[in-house]
């Protein structure tokens, strides 16, 4: 009798561990599915309405297409100034979509894509070493937001334009450097790999200089060991890279002055706010940005109370530096760019680091959600329901509004295409919707067709 109970004992466990094991791998399944789908309707965003035409800032790489065909072009030429930034790397990137592609810019939207997907499997690779004590399929239900967010179609501008590359490229070498700090046992490859990519982001995007002293930081809040040894090699090599970089800089004229905040500190404050809440701006309402960035703002300065009451800085340093990264980026174009006007910081291709506050702040709500040994945990579960039903309700909104402007930008592509192919029939008001100066155009213009690059490649193949 007890043999016959003991294996019907041990039948049933075997059945309630095949039946959670079914239930674990379906729920994995259908997360998988919701994490992909913001995803994959990015990349049907892209394939229908990102340019291949050649467009605004796509035009200052043009002379350098020329120097490369005279082969005169030089890694000095590579990183010479565009505005304020030294796009070194987008540039190389350019010059492979000329020789591979013949110039369709098409392409290098596909590339922003894949350093944007490659920034959300680093994210989700942090998150899971954060958390090895938590159910896989627990891990990526909970992760289902960041998907959502940093997908968004709201992020039009950049993700559907060839040159705003650099952001991404900006944004990945970060990511990436911060990802390699947090597995440093001392000066090893490691340590280096995090420097390269250092060097990847500040001659990527001006935003991307941030990594040196964003990553001492890092450094002295995080786990590493060695910290005094570590932080003065990083200094040492971003101090050398910082001033490589600015050498022979100078601040493009027809910006407006970085004291403008000082002499208009209520348009400052205001730039900032909506900055930071242009997610969840409607319709680009730069009220609704204004409201939603007053609020993130108070929420940071909650979840901040909670971090350092309960000893959690170290921890959290990983999403620490998402939100500083963030913050300091809307520092910067405060600085740079205020004097422009507030509702320049509802620009779409900024979005994209607004994004990693948003990120940063609700990584850490999961975690505190799930420390029972913290206080306050019933207000947190209030603003964790709060988030999420914005965000949703802003992912649809960017959603209709993304694609209202993907359909814009498809006539964009279309019209685009045939200014240029007849470039020499078309009034100078026409061909400035390539280019704000028509007489750069009709000198540029001739180096596509000569060497029968973007429409002038189909033209001779047809």
């Amino acid at each position: 009798m007890l043999k016959a109970e003991n294996k019907s004992e041990l039948h049933g466990n075997l059945l309630a561990k095949s039946v959670d094991f079914f239930n674990n791998n379906i729920i994995v399944f259908f997360c998988i599915i919701a994490i992909s789908i913001p995803i994959l309707l990015l990349i049907l965003y892209v394939k229908f309405y990102s340019l291949h035409i050649v467009f605004m800032d796509d035009w200052e790489f043009v002379n350098y297409i020329e120097k490369y065909y005279l082969g005169t072009l030089s890694i000095g030429d590579l990183a010479s100034q565009q505005n304020e930034h030294r796009i070194l790397f987008p540039r190389i990137v350019y010059l492979v979509d000329v020789v591979g592609f013949h110039f369709d810019t098409h392409y290098m939207c596909y590339l922003s894509l894949t350093f944007l997907i490659a920034v959300m499997l680093i994210v989700f690779k942090c998150f899971y070493n954060l958390n090895q004590n938590i159910k896989i399929w627990m891990l990526l239900l909970e992760f289902i937001p960041v998907s959502i967010i940093l997908f968004t179609f709201k992020q039009w501008e950049s993700i559907l334009y060839g040159s705003s590359v650099c952001t991404y490229m900006t944004i990945f070498g970060m990511i990436a450097a911060f990802y390699l700090l947090s597995r440093l046992k001392g000066l090893d490859l490691t340590f280096f790999g995090a420097t390269a990519f250092g060097v990847f982001s500040s001659w990527s995007f001006f935003a991307g200089l941030l990594i040196w002293p964003l990553g001492l930081a890092y450094i002295f809040i995080s786990e590493i060991k060695n910290k005094v040894k570590i932080g003065i090699c990083w200094s040492i090599i971003g101090l050398l890279n910082i001033l490589i970089y600015f050498d022979g800089w100078t601040r493009p004229g027809y910006h407006p002055s970085p004291f403008y905040i000082l002499s208009h500190p209520t348009n400052a404050v205001a730039y900032m706010l909506i900055n930071i809440g242009s997610y969840f701006s409607t319709m680009n309402n730069i009220y609704d940005a204004m409201f939603f960035g007053f609020l993130l703002l108070l929420m940071l300065f909650f979840i901040s109370y909670i971090i350092v009451k309960n000893g959690l800085v170290n921890k959290y340093s990983m999403w620490i530096m998402f939100i500083l990264m963030s913050l300091c980026t809307t520092v910067i174009l405060v600085i740079g760019r205020s004097g422009f006007g507030v509702a320049q910081a509802l620009s779409s291709r900024y979005v994209i680091f607004s994004l990693f506050l948003l990120i940063g702040i609700y990584l850490i709500m999961i975690d505190i959600l799930n420390n029972k040994k913290i206080n306050n945990i019933k207000f947190v579960k209030i603003l964790h329901v709060v988030f999420i039903i914005t965000i949703i309700y802003a992912s649809i909104i960017n959603l209709n509004y993304g694609l209202m402007i993907g359909h814009e930008w498809e006539n964009l592509n279309s019209n685009g295409a045939d200014v240029l192919s007849q470039y020499q029939s078309m009034t100078d008001k026409q061909l400035e919707i390539l280019y704000p100066s028509a007489t750069v155009l009709k000198e540029r213009i001739p180096i596509l067709e000569k060497h029968k690059l973007n429409v002038f490649y189909n033209l001779n193949s047809d």
